[in-house]
């Protein structure tokens, strides 16, 4: 439906529109908008069927333990954990992604104490160079396809603590929550 003004109406403000159906466009057929229509169809099905599939895995987290920090150090402090993802059933694209934690700064995460904040990262790279998020604020994420019957995969997740911070002694902590998406 389109708004035309009446033909008596020689003011053309909105509140003198009135409302008049339109004839629909004709559409021709297109074969190639049929094969295209058709290819999305296919697609957003193999989607469905994915997350149908979701409950067919087990997902695994290895944590990222750091272990001592010495406070000043002019090295960054690396170390890294893993996602374990265990499947069985149809295979698919399935997406990984990383929560910001504490800071809810993916450019610079925090690990907290009673009095104090750690300042470190963790990335898709074992170079420290992708910081692993959700593709926000710079970051990446990881797809994976997962073919067909039993998948198994351990995903690294490389972490790095930032060198010269001086903090207080104690426990540090971040709990990240990792996502997939099938």
């Amino acid at each position: 439906m389109a708004i035309r003004p009446p033909p008596w109406c020689t003011d053309f403000t909105p509140q003198w529109y009135a409302v008049q159906p339109m004839e629909p466009a004709k559409r021709r057929k297109s074969p190639i908008w049929s094969k295209t229509l058709a290819a999305l169809l296919l697609l957003f099905g193999a989607s469905i069927g994915n997350i149908a599939n979701a409950q067919n895995c087990t997902i695994t987290a290895v944590p990222l333990n750091f272990g001592s920090y010495l406070a000043n150090d002019l090295a960054p402090l690396d170390n890294a954990g893993a996602v374990d993802i265990d499947c069985k059933g149809r295979g698919g694209i399935f997406l990984v992604t990383i929560a910001a934690g504490n800071s809810n700064d993916y450019a610079q995460r925090l690990m907290l104490s009673a009095t104090d904040a750690l300042a470190y990262n963790v990335y898709l790279d074992a170079a420290r160079t992708q910081i692993w998020g959700n593709w926000s604020s710079g970051t990446s994420a990881l797809w994976r396809f997962r073919r067909n019957g039993r998948y198994r995969e351990s995903i690294p997740v490389y972490g790095r603590v930032f060198a010269g911070q001086d903090v207080d002694p104690g426990i540090y902590s971040d709990s990240l929550l990792v996502t997939i998406i099938f």
